[in-house]
């Protein structure tokens, strides 16, 4: 096979499977934009006034923008995604510690713990306090 004929056996092969970072330098940029952005919040999901106004300006993007490419990138708006974190972390807590259902609340970064419940139970199907009890039979 000619040089010629692999480079297009190449290119065929990224353009059906649609994989165009290596072609696409945007691609790149806005891939290392979605690990900052995961990063960020998995140091920061615990803070009470996280917002991604504050996540886009860190990474000198607009809002709209950072929202724009983590929902392609990871398929969630980004508000989706730091309560979707949030709420994942709050089961680790529950499994893992004897704190109360309002002190994992607050841990993950609810500020009032009936809007923790009512997030954990539609996530979940099941209340923080009912998920503790069942983990411990």
């Amino acid at each position: 096979m000619s040089v010629q004929a692999l480079f297009y056996t190449i290119f065929a092969h990224f353009k059906i499977e649609k994989n165009y970072a290596l072609l696409n330098p945007m691609n790149i940029k806005q891939k290392k934009y979605c690990e900052l952005f995961l990063l960020f919040v998995h140091n920061n999901y615990s803070r009470l006034d996280l917002s991604i106004q504050e996540i886009a300006e860190s990474l000198n993007l607009a809002p709209a923008y950072l929202s724009q490419v983590i929902k392609k990138e990871i398929g969630v708006p980004p508000v989706q995604y730091l309560k979707d974190h949030r709420l994942q972390q709050a089961r680790i807590v529950l499994k893992t510690s004897e704190k109360t259902v309002y002190e994992v609340a607050e841990e993950v970064g609810y500020s009032n713990v009936d809007s923790f419940s009512r997030a954990f139970k539609n996530k979940f199907g099941v209340s923080p306090t009912i998920f503790r009890s069942e983990r411990k039979i």
